[in-house]
């Protein structure tokens, strides 16, 4: 029987933008993301096989992140 996974992508990804926005882009990396997280390499590598993968998804995900708080600071001032 496989084991459940425990961290899941969307913390993954979480973690790893907070280290984008705190950091910068060079200091994620597999590594340093796992012991922000507090675990092993194991579960970033499961989800994204490499750190292209996790780059593309990061790289999406903080897309979309800058698109909703772009879009909530445009209602705010429509609000005014």
């Amino acid at each position: 029987m496989a084991r459940k996974t425990t961290i899941s992508k969307e913390v993954i990804l979480e973690a790893a933008l907070k280290m984008l926005i705190r950091d910068g882009y060079a200091s994620v990396n597999v590594k340093t993301l796992a012991a922000e997280i507090g675990c092993s390499t194991q579960p970033i590598v499961w989800h994204f096989e490499n750190m292209e993968g996790l780059r593309l998804a990061l790289s999406e995900y903080a897309m979309a992140y800058a698109a909703k708080k772009a879009a909530a600071s445009f209602e705010n001032k429509l609000a005014l």
